[in-house]
C-alpha cells in the first residue's frame, strides 16, 4: 500500500543565537541536536518515554523564571534557548553534586570506566571537589540478577532507563524501582531473575556502571578496543552492530607462532530505525565466542588421508577434484552474497571443464522459486523491504512472543505496537486461510511441505507477505534465484559428490542439509571453522575468511540488503588464503 504524504508542520526556535527549524511538537533536546548543540543528559533516550527526572539537561528559556528540562519541554514558535548560561552551568553543577553524594568513587575498578556519562559530565560540568563529610549510603553490590546481568545498586543514579526498557520496549516489566524517596533503588520484580531474551540492552542503556554484563566483566577497557561496523549473523534479523576487538601486541609471540589476531570482546547494537532501532537480542550479543576458538579455525586446505585430515597445498587439493563424477553445490543460508557470486562463478568454470554441477538442487526448491517469482513481480514485500506503515493487523501462526525464537528483533518491534494498541495480532493455525487486504501483513513459516507450497501458490500475490527465514542470508539466496537449504525436509538421497559452502555462525546448518551431507559420495567443505555436522564425514576442507572478518553483504528476513564492513585487521604476514580482503573469497581459490 502506497504511503500517503503527510505535511509536517515546522517550528522556528533560537538556540544559543542560532536559528533552527524543527518539527512541531519536538522537545528542546531534539531541537538542540538538530542545531549541533549537545545537551548533557542521563535519563533521556530516543527509544524510551520521557520522564525528565535526572535534571541534567537544564536549559534557560527566555521569559521563564526557572530552568527548564530540555528533554521534556516542547518547543514553541520564537522560543529563545540558552544551553551554556551561568544559570545553566550552576544547575548542572548542583545536579552532579547531588548525584555524587552517595555514588561510590570506584572508577578504577568499574567496567564503565572510560565510557561513563557520570565520569565525563563530572569532569566537564561538575564541582571540582566534594563537600560530602558524612558516610555514603551503602547498598547491594555486584549481585547477579540473571546469568548475564550484574547489578550494583550503589552506582545507580535512578535514571530509570532500564525499567522503562523492561516495561515499554520488552513489555515484561522485570526491572522496577522499589521503595520511595532516598530509599528508592532498582531491583528485579519480587526477586525473580531476568528472563528476557533482550536483557543485554539494559547494560547499553545504563549511563553508569550499575548494570554490567558478566560476559564482558573485567575483560577489557574501552580504550583498548577497536570498533568495527558489522551485521549480526546469528539469525535472519540482520541487526546492525559494532564488533569490539582487543588485539594482542605484535611483539608478543602466540603459542602457535601465528601472527596476532583480533579477539572479539563484545558485540553492541548500532542504530538503524528500519531494522533493529537501538536494540539487539541476547542470542546475537553473546553468540560470538566461536569466533575466538582458534583451535577450530581452518587455516589451510586439508584432505582426508589414512592418518586423518592432513594439510596440503592448494594444487594437491585440487587434484582430488579431478574425475570425481557429478557434483552438487550446496550453499548454506548463512553464506553472503559475495560467496554466492563466487559459487556461481565456480560452477560456470567447472561446467566449462566438463564437470556436471548443480547448485542447491531440489525439486521442492525449484517449485518454491517458481511460485515465489509471482510474489516478486506483484507483492509489495516480495519485491522489496517490508514497510510497516499503514499495516493494522498481523496474521501469523505464532504469537509475537513465540516469534522471538525465530526473528527476535522483528518480534520486539512489532510487540511494542501491539501493546500500545497500534497493531492487531491474529494467531491462526493457517494464516493463508485468512483473506488478504492492504492493511494486513502475513507472516508464514518456511513452506517445507508440498501442502504448504500448494497453499502459498493459491494465495494472493498482491499481499504483504513475509516468510520467516531463520538463517542470515536465506532471503538473499531467494533473491539470487537459489532455493535456500531451509526448504529441505529431513529425507532425500544423494549418490553424488557434495561441495558445501557454509560460514560458521551460532546458527546450525539446516536439518535437511545434514541429511544430504550424510549421504554424499564424497564431501568437500569451504568454511572458516570446523563444524560438528561434517567434521567426521568430510573428505576435503577449504579455508575461508571468517564472516566477521571481511566485508560481506546479507539480506535479512524483511528484505533489507546490508553491508557488513567486518574486522579487516589481519596482520600483513597472515597467509593470503586466510587474510581478510575486500571479498570473502581469495582470488587464488577461483581456479579450483
Amino acid at each position: 500500500m502506497a504511503d500517503t504524504p503527510v505535511e509536517i508542520k515546522k517550528t522556528k526556535v533560537n538556540i544559543d543565537g542560532q536559528d533552527v527549524e524543527v518539527e512541531a511538537g519536538s522537545v528542546i533536546i531534539q531541537a538542540a541536536k538538530k542545531a549541533g548543540v549537545y545537551v548533557p543528559h542521563f535519563c533521556y533516550h530516543e527509544g524510551l518515554s520521557i520522564v525528565g527526572q535526572c535534571r541534567m539537561c537544564f536549559v534557560e528559556v527566555e521569559g521563564q523564571r526557572k530552568l527548564a528540562t530540555a528533554c521534556s519541554t516542547p518547543v514553541a514558535e520564537g522560543m529563545k534557548i540558552k544551553t551554556n548560561s551561568e544559570a545553566v552551568k550552576a544547575g548542572q553543577n548542583g545536579t552532579l553534586e547531588f548525584i555524587l553524594l552517595n555514588h561510590p568513587l570506584d572508577c578504577p575498578i568499574c567496567d564503565r570506566g572510560g565510557e561513563c556519562k557520570l565520569q565525563d559530565y563530572t569532569l566537564e560540568y561538575g564541582p571540582p571537589r566534594s563537600r560530602m563529610v558524612d558516610d555514603k549510603v551503602l547498598r547491594d553490590k555486584h549481585r547477579h540478577i540473571s546469568d548475564q546481568i550484574v547489578l550494583d545498586q550503589e552506582r545507580c543514579i535512578l535514571c530509570t532507563r532500564c525499567t522503562r526498557f523492561s516495561s515499554e520496549v520488552d513489555g515484561r516489566a522485570e526491572l522496577v524501582v522499589n521503595e520511595r524517596g532516598n530509599a528508592s533503588h532498582i531491583d528485579v520484580f519480587e526477586g525473580h531473575p531476568l528472563k528476557s531474551p533482550y536483557s543485554g540492552n539494559v547494560v547499553d542503556l545504563c549511563p553508569v556502571g550499575a548494570l554490567t554484563a558478566q560476559d564482558f566483566r573485567f575483560e577489557a577497557r574501552p580504550w583498548e578496543l577497536k570498533k568495527h561496523e558489522a551485521i549480526c549473523t546469528n539469525c535472519s534479523g540482520g541487526c546492525n552492530i559494532e564488533i569490539h576487538t582487543k588485539h594482542r601486541h605484535p611483539g608478543i609471540v602466540r603459542p602457535d607462532k601465528q601472527s596476532p589476531r583480533p579477539e572479539i570482546k563484545r558485540l553492541m547494537p548500532r542504530e538503524n530505525l528500519e531494522v533493529n532501532e537501538w536494540w539487539m537480542c541476547d542470542k546475537g550479543r553473546w553468540g560470538y565466542h566461536y569466533h575466538n576458538e582458534d583451535e577450530n579455525r581452518i587455516q589451510q586446505p586439508m584432505i582426508r588421508k589414512s592418518t586423518g585430515l592432513t594439510a596440503v597445498s592448494l594444487k594437491e587439493w585440487t587434484l582430488e577434484l579431478e574425475n570425481a563424477g557429478d557434483w552438487e553445490f550446496w550453499i548454506d543460508g548463512n553464506f553472503p552474497h559475495e560467496g554466492i557470486a563466487w559459487v556461481k562463478e565456480l560452477a560456470k568454470s567447472w561446467k566449462e571443464r566438463n564437470r556436471k554441477v548443480e547448485i542447491n538442487p531440489s525439486t521442492h526448491g525449484e517449485k518454491f522459486l517458481k511460485v515465489w517469482s509471482k510474489f516478486i513481480a506483484e507483492s509489495p514485500w516480495g519485491a522489496g523491504p517490508a514497510k510497516w506503515h499503514g499495516i493494522q493487523e498481523v496474521v501469523c501462526s505464532k504469537s509475537y512472543r513465540e516469534l522471538e525464537g525465530i526473528a527476535p528483533i522483528l518480534s520486539l518491534r512489532l510487540g511494542q505496537r501491539v501493546r500500545k494498541g497500534q497493531l492487531k495480532w491474529t494467531v491462526v493455525a493457517d494464516p493463508l486461510s485468512v483473506p488478504a487486504s492492504p492493511e494486513k501483513a502475513f507472516l508464514i513459516d518456511v513452506p517445507r511441505s508440498k501442502e504448504a507450497l500448494e497453499q502459498l501458490e493459491k494465495f494472493s500475490t498482491k499481499s504483504n507477505l513475509l516468510i520467516l527465514w531463520r538463517q542470515a542470508n536465506s532471503r538473499g539466496l531467494v533473491n539470487e534465484g537459489i532455493a535456500p537449504t531451509e526448504l529441505l525436509g529431513d529425507g532425500g538421497t544423494s549418490t553424488k559428490n557434495v561441495f558445501l559452502f557454509a560460514q560458521k555462525t551460532k546458527n546450525d546448518i539446516s536439518q535437511g542439509l545434514n541429511a544430504k551431507i550424510n549421504l554424499a559420495k564424497k564431501l568437500f567443505v569451504a568454511n572458516s571453522f570446523f563444524d560438528k555436522a561434517w567434521k567426521e564425514k568430510v573428505h576435503g576442507v577449504l579455508p575461508l575468511t571468517p564472516l566477521y572478518e571481511t566485508r560481506a553483504t546479507l539480506t535479512n528476513v524483511e528484505g533489507h540488503r546490508q553491508l557488513s564492513q567486518g574486522i579487516h585487521l589481519y596482520h600483513p604476514n597472515t597467509p593470503a588464503i586466510n587474510r581478510g580482503t575486500e571479498e570473502m573469497i581469495n582470488p587464488s581459490l577461483r581456479l579450483i
